[in-house]
């Protein structure tokens, strides 16, 4: 009886280590899967749901892209799907998530002071939207 064995996510070291684990008695390689044909599939599944107007699959698709690649970019979107879910303290955790990659990513600043307005915040909402203007060239689009 062999073991099935799938590597997700690789790249020239998992590729390496399957040809190893298929070397081995009993040992089925079923997949080699790399990282950033996962992530183009994800970020192609997030961009799909977004089309559909489905935003519960779009945020998992979008996490599942985050997993492999986490991006300034991609915390931010998240941040915006779970806003508009109204769920607005997981979207100011991924507003400054995005900030933490990106310090320079004016949309996030933005999105996070449109975010703490909405929650009565007004000091950190005008704390993050000046953070935003600090940035020139940086979309200033801001979300509330």
């Amino acid at each position: 009886m062999s073991t099935r064995v799938a590597v997700i996510g690789v790249g020239a070291l998992g590729r390496h280590h399957a040809r190893l684990l298929s070397a081995l008695p009993d040992v089925e390689l079923a997949a080699v899967v790399e990282g950033d044909r996962l992530q183009a599939a994800a970020d192609r599944e997030f961009r799909i749901a977004m089309e559909a107007r489905d935003p519960g699959s779009a945020e998992f698709h979008l996490k599942e892209s985050i997993k492999l690649h986490p991006t300034a970019a991609a915390h931010n979107n998240l941040g915006l799907l779970q806003l508009n879910a109204g769920n607005r303290d997981a979207a100011r955790a991924s507003f400054r998530e995005a900030i933490a990659l990106d310090p320079k990513l004016a949309p996030a600043h933005g999105n996070l002071g449109g975010s703490l307005h909405g929650r009565g915040d007004i000091d950190g909402a005008i704390a993050a939207w000046r953070e935003a203007l600090v940035w020139p060239g940086q979309e200033q689009r801001l979300h509330h």
